[in-house]
């Protein structure tokens, strides 16, 4: 008998340790969308003031936003370790 009480749960993400949106955006693969990010965001265990604020960009926003983290991943920011 399996001592888990859901046996047949899928095991979390890596994301679960993730504390903060950029250690979150370090360990997802781009291109991502917004309601994808979101999902994962509260599977991860982020804070609900950073959730709060993923759930305020609109689908325009969102897109200015993958271009700007784009280019920051293309330039190593988001690369460095915490």
């Amino acid at each position: 008998m399996d001592a888990r009480p859901y046996p047949d749960t899928v095991e979390p993400p890596e994301t679960a340790a993730c504390t903060d949106l950029k250690s979150l955006l370090r360990t997802v693969d781009f291109p991502i969308s917004r309601r994808e990010l979101q999902s994962i965001a509260v599977r991860s265990g982020l804070d609900r003031g950073t959730l709060a604020a993923l759930n305020t960009l609109t689908e325009e926003h969102y897109a200015g936003s993958f271009s700007i983290l784009r280019e920051l991943r293309h330039h190593g920011e988001l690369r460095r370790s915490a």
